[in-house]
């Protein structure tokens, strides 16, 4: 605010006085800028008088396309204040990891920008330790940052040593019928002596 002339000066009776009044703060709206790329994003802000302050964020849409602001659209700000824009960083390739052992597999895909969470298999015949599989698959694109499951094998394999032998039922024998042989008969055996005498008689002299 300002007047003129100005405070304490003496001035005729019935002088005019100007007095410029404040009309406030001049205020700018938040253009819509989500889809947009970043520089016609950074154009719009600059046409409604305000600045851009990008960052980077996780997001599976385009490399460098707008996919929050701060604030949000619509919202009446003062004029040059900063506006963040979020532009995504754009999916990125998830490394192949299906038949490493775990370490390898949890270390290739953090460096890539993906967390990982282990789930395990003691099912699968396979090497103990190594991924058996894993999701989003190896060399498809997903957002850094999102979370990659591996599947490892927990396999053990079952014991080699021999079975252990049982008890043989032994047979028992069982009683077999004998023949009685038959003595055969003496020749002569049954007949007695020609003179009818019975066994024992004493001779005649």
């Amino acid at each position: 605010m300002s007047q003129s002339p100005g405070s304490g000066t003496t001035v005729e009776a019935g002088s005019t006085v100007d007095v410029k009044v404040s009309a406030g703060t001049k205020m700018s709206t938040v253009p819509f800028v989500l889809g947009d790329s970043r520089a016609e994003a950074e154009q719009k802000l600059a046409d409604a008088g305000l600045d851009a302050e990008f960052q980077e964020r996780a997001s599976d849409e385009a490399k460098d396309t707008v996919i929050e602001t701060d604030p949000v659209a619509g919202t009446s700000v003062p004029s040059g204040s900063s506006v963040t824009v979020f532009v995504s960083t754009g999916p990125v390739q998830v490394p192949n990891v299906v038949g490493l052992p775990q370490s390898e597999a949890e270390s290739r895909l953090r460096r890539a920008g993906f967390d990982v969470d282990a789930e395990f298999d003691d099912s699968t015949p396979s090497e103990k330790g190594t991924v058996l599989a894993q999701d989003p698959e190896g060399l498809s694109e997903a957002p850094r940052g999102s979370t990659v499951t591996i599947t490892v094998s927990s396999y053990d394999e079952p014991s080699s040593s021999p079975p252990t032998p049982t008890d043989t039922a032994t047979p028992t024998p069982t009683d077999t019928a004998t023949e009685t042989a038959t003595k055969p008969a003496e020749p002569g055996a049954g007949i007695g002596p020609t003179n009818g005498a019975g066994p024992g008689a004493a001779r005649e002299r």
